[in-house]
């Protein structure tokens, strides 16, 4: 398993999610309930 947004540091990580909208890929194997929900929270 790796990391989640290994090689960034905290502060890197912030201003990926806030400032470039970045978002880690959603695994092809949630269910379809996470996966929404996932997605409608990243849309806020």
């Amino acid at each position: 398993m790796q990391q989640p947004w290994s090689g960034l540091g905290p502060a890197q990580v912030v201003g990926a999610v806030a400032f470039q909208n970045r978002r880690l890929s959603i695994p092809q194997e949630a269910p379809p309930a996470l996966a929404s929900l996932m997605e409608s929270c990243w849309a806020e």
